[in-house]
């Protein structure tokens, strides 16, 4: 069984965090994110949602809330929108440690293991070794680990195809629904032939 323990992420210019650079190093156990906003009060505003959406921008390329690209990067910025992430994966006895950078404005993703570049030869390939090494998709990510940050709809409430996808994810069982759309697609050209005869 594959482990993943998240052990720190660092933020430039993303989002809500400008040029004085956060650092995170993330504690063994359930990790609660919260905070006071000393200008307003309360707890709104201080950066809490930037934080997971830095992790899920990193792993992932995108944001949760569907941010344009060019809008994730701080307005005030002047250098560049870098998020680091360092994680280790524990397979089968033997554990790897992971260092995981992404930049916007030059959009930029770099992947080491073990500190080795393993990067792939385009963001796109990267993006997908990526999910394959930690072994999610964005859907069953934000599901399952981060627990629907800013999504009030609770997973029995999703639409039937949503948890279907969630579900398939988790249990590694997309293979399935490509072999129904394959057959699908193949019933569907017998039938149109069958038709023109």
């Amino acid at each position: 069984m594959k482990r993943i323990v998240f052990k720190k992420i660092k933020l430039l210019n993303f989002l809500s965090v400008g040029e004085d650079s956060i650092e995170i190093n993330f504690q063994n156990g359930i990790t609660l994110i919260t905070g006071e906003n000393r200008d307003k009060g309360g707890r709104n505003g201080v950066g809490k949602s930037t934080i997971v959406e830095s992790l899920y921008w990193c792993l992932f390329g995108t944001t949760m809330r569907e941010i344009k690209r060019d809008r994730v990067i701080h307005n005030q910025a002047d250098g560049d929108c870098v998020v680091s992430l360092e994680f280790e994966i524990t397979n089968s006895q033997k554990t790897d440690q992971y260092i995981l950078t992404r930049c916007a404005e030059p959009n930029k993703v770099n992947l080491l293991c073990n500190y080795v570049d393993i990067t792939r030869s385009s963001m796109p390939k990267t993006d997908e070794y990526i999910k394959e090494i930690i072994g999610a998709t964005e859907q069953v990510f934000q599901n399952a680990v981060i627990m629907s940050a800013n999504n009030t709809m609770p997973f029995m409430a999703q639409k039937k195809v949503d948890k279907r996808k969630f579900v398939e994810g988790v249990l590694h069982l997309g293979v399935f629904g490509d072999m129904l759309l394959q057959i699908r697609s193949d019933y569907n050209d017998c039938r149109k032939q069958s038709e023109s005869i």
